[in-house]
């Protein structure tokens, strides 16, 4: 009998711990262009953390429960998720097929209560298009390490310009885009030891005729380290909240196919040392402060449309280094393989700081880089078509990280290109 009581209050005093906690509901699920949301209701203003799995999102909220369920959400961006109890916690567990990290994929807002409703709404935004876009770390000043009087000169083509806009979408001017970002990279690169020319600095051309235009930027190519064309993508309408990420073009008779590479180390650090790479799987902290942001409930995100109508124009600075080398002038066939190699370099350098998706370095006939007389490359920054990609790139944070990726990533091809000094001075061994 005692024995049989025990059970009793043993039961009741489970029954009753677990009323303690509350029910958490499903949470509400809507696609956007461009992204997948999923709103949680959560009736306890306590703790939550994330960890990022690969293919999966945890989330731990404490203090509540919840039916136990696995539902199929087959949105772009959300394949669906799992709801689990474990400790007096509420486990998630949501499938992208992007998958993410602590850098990417994802994005949070808690949010005020539902009229109604206590606890706050956890907002969790799903695409595969997010990309780092906090603040860079302090960096120290890029310079060359190893160059002793070596004279290197770089052509930044920021593309389009004049009566061509280059891509249009979500507000965004190509152009422009290009032109900002070729400014900052120049910023990046001024005094580094790189000499650094523009094919143009405002929204003047060559010339209004495409190939007059096009044929003046090649002719600063002659006698160059490297050219380096920017430019942004667009996709057509019923491809593009589906098409984002970054790649990088050179030119190869042979049509090889697409490569990719491996994404440098995100900058962490004041130097231009190696970094260590961070695991792609690393948990994110665990987020209990995250601030209040103002949002009508559940609107979707609208991006700003200022189009880069202005932008701030770095005051030129005269070369430090005197234009008195003789020009590498490579072979069609070296050329291409240099192209390929500063290519793979700029876009790891590119991935590393913006966590962007690698859509790899590929071949392209593009007019600029097939006539280009030194080593050449265009860089497709990302897609101004794509809602996610196009908000990014009017956050100023994105651009810094963006153009110190090209900007390290030229710093290194041109470190690989140098010669020590005394090597030059060193005389010739009996059969050299």
């Amino acid at each position: 009998m005692w024995r049989f009581f025990c059970l009793v209050l043993i039961g009741v005093a489970f029954n009753f711990n677990t009323t303690l906690a509350a029910t958490l509901e499903k949470p509400r699920v809507v696609s956007y262009a461009g992204y997948t949301r999923l709103v949680f209701d959560v009736p306890t203003d306590g703790l939550f953390r994330f960890e990022a799995l690969g293919t999966i999102l945890k989330v731990t909220l404490s203090s509540n429960n919840v039916s136990a369920a696995t539902v199929s959400v087959n949105k772009p961006e959300v394949r669906a998720y799992s709801l689990a109890n474990s400790g007096g916690d509420v486990i998630a567990m949501i499938v992208t097929p992007q998958g993410v990290s602590s850098r990417r994929g994802f994005r949070v807002q808690r949010l005020e209560p539902s009229a109604g409703k206590t606890g706050f709404r956890l907002v969790l935004d799903f695409s595969g298009a997010y990309s780092d876009i906090s603040p860079l770390p302090a960096m120290a000043a890029l310079k060359l390490q190893k160059a002793k009087g070596q004279n290197f000169r770089i052509v930044l083509d920021p593309g389009h310009g004049g009566n061509d806009p280059g891509a249009l979408g979500n507000g965004l001017l190509e152009s422009n885009l290009n032109l900002e970002v070729a400014f900052r990279v120049k910023k990046w690169l001024e005094g580094s030891g790189i000499g650094i020319e523009m094919t143009r600095t405002d929204n003047r051309v060559f010339s209004s005729n495409k190939r007059s235009d096009l044929n003046a930027r090649t002719e600063m190519s002659k006698g160059k380290t490297a050219f380096v064309s920017i430019h942004a993508n667009a996709r057509e309408r019923n491809l593009w909240n589906t098409t984002f990420g970054m790649e990088v073009y050179y030119f190869d008779s042979q049509r090889q196919k697409p490569w990719l590479v491996s994404a440098a180390a995100e900058p962490q650090v004041e130097n231009i040392s190696a970094l260590p790479q961070a695991p792609e799987s690393e948990p994110i902290a665990a987020q209990t402060n995250i601030a209040l942001v103002p949002s009508t409930p559940e609107t979707p995100i609208t991006p700003n449309s200022n189009g880069f109508g202005t932008w701030q124009a770095f005051e030129p600075v005269s070369n430090p280094l005197p234009d008195t080398s003789t020009p590498l002038l490579l072979p069609p066939t070296n050329r291409s393989e240099a192209s390929r190699g500063l290519a793979a370099g700029v876009l790891a350098q590119m991935l590393g700081a913006t966590s962007a998706l690698n859509r790899g370095v590929q071949v392209g006939d593009y007019y600029v880089i097939r006539n280009a007389e030194c080593p050449a490359i265009l860089v497709e920054m990302g897609f101004v078509t794509h809602p996610i990609e196009a908000a990014q790139f009017k956050n100023s944070n994105y651009l810094d990280r963006i153009s110190y990726g090209i900007a390290r990533g030229l710093l290194e091809y041109v470190e690989g290109l140098v010669v020590p000094s005394d090597a030059l001075s060193k005389p010739l061994e009996p059969g050299q």
